[in-house]
């Protein structure tokens, strides 16, 4: 580790605990629902929306252990065949292909990815990933995997915030605030895709992840 990281790591800052909010899922309303209020503003009072937990880890211990861990994450995501950068570059791939009438666009949607996950698949799945890490070219001097897999569990088991007054702590999971969870949860969903893929009969395929989930369409 050189000077510069660790100052970064070890800086002395005001720390506080993880926040847990809710993001209003405004999408997922109904149109019909929406243009009432629109015209009845007075109706909001009976609306209820879901709302897709975050919890900010902004200001806490982990919150640069996690960048730190994500210079590092980074690099082996965009190297994977099945990366996505943003919706536009999705747009441009579709605009491109020339598909057969008959041809079937599936998606996939992985529900609460985030949740689900176990910190063992995705401790797993970076120590998989390791050989195309140390390939990457990366900003700072990569360590040695056992640390990169003590500071990944320190991340992975130490997820405390607090709402409402009292402190909680996940016991599986990642949060979606935190710098590194895409990453991490990317990397066992490109395992997954490629152990289906190695026995997909038809070999034109496209697949698409996302850092919320993942969508895959097959063209025959």
């Amino acid at each position: 580790m050189d000077e510069i990281t660790f100052k970064y790591l070890s800086a002395k800052r005001d720390l506080k605990p993880g926040r847990l909010y809710l993001l209003p899922k405004l999408h997922k309303l109904d149109p019909e629902l929406i243009e009432s209020v629109q015209q009845n503003p007075t109706l909001y009072k009976n609306v209820r929306i879901q709302g897709r937990p975050i919890v900010s880890l902004s200001g806490t211990v982990l919150e640069r252990i996690g960048q730190y861990l994500d210079k590092f994450m980074l690099p082996a995501v965009l190297k994977q065949e099945t990366h996505l950068r943003d919706s536009l570059e999705f747009i441009n791939i579709i605009e491109k292909l020339q598909v057969k009438p008959d041809a079937y666009l599936v998606s996939f949607d992985i529900k609460e990815m985030y949740n689900n996950m176990s910190h063992v698949e995705m401790i797993d799945a970076v120590k998989h990933a390791w050989p195309t890490i140390i390939k990457c070219k990366h900003t700072i001097l990569l360590p040695p995997l056992r640390y990169i897999l003590e500071l990944l569990k320190i991340v992975l088991e130490n997820n405390e915030f607090m709402f409402n007054g009292k402190f909680y702590k996940t016991s599986t999971g990642v949060p979606m605030g935190n710098s590194l969870s895409p990453e991490i949860t990317d990397l066992r969903v490109y395992e997954v895709l490629n152990s289906i893929l190695r026995t997909f009969q038809h070999k034109q395929k496209y697949q698409v992840s996302t850092g919320l989930g993942t969508m895959a369409f097959y063209l025959q």
